[in-house]
Formats: structure tokens, sequence, C-alpha cells
């Protein structure tokens, strides 16, 4: 789920309206939001287990 945060006043958001341009401001100071998203591992083609039958 995204994540932002007010580089201005400190303010913290959440959720998936941030990916909406008109969502991407801060509603107590009016600066544009850092917007980031926590990465989880995605598995790599290498890091499946290959296995035959």
């Amino acid at each position: 789920m995204p994540e932002a945060r007010c580089p201005k006043c400190g303010a913290h958001y959440y959720g998936w309206a941030l990916t909406d341009p008109e969502h991407q401001t801060c509603s107590k100071c009016g600066t544009k939001l850092e917007i980031y998203q926590e990465k989880g591992k995605i598995a790599q083609p290498a890091d499946l287990e290959r296995t035959s039958s």
C-alpha cells in the first residue's frame, strides 16, 4: 500500500488514493508529498527452485 510523508510538516498519509495526483498534496500545509511504498522481496527466476518430473 502506498505511503507518503510531507517534507515540510511531517504529516503521514497512506492508502491507494495516493496513486491519484489529486491526493498527492498535504492537507495541512499544501506541500507536495513524498510518496513511497514498502518494498517486499519479489522472487526472481533464479530464486525459484526448479524441479523435474
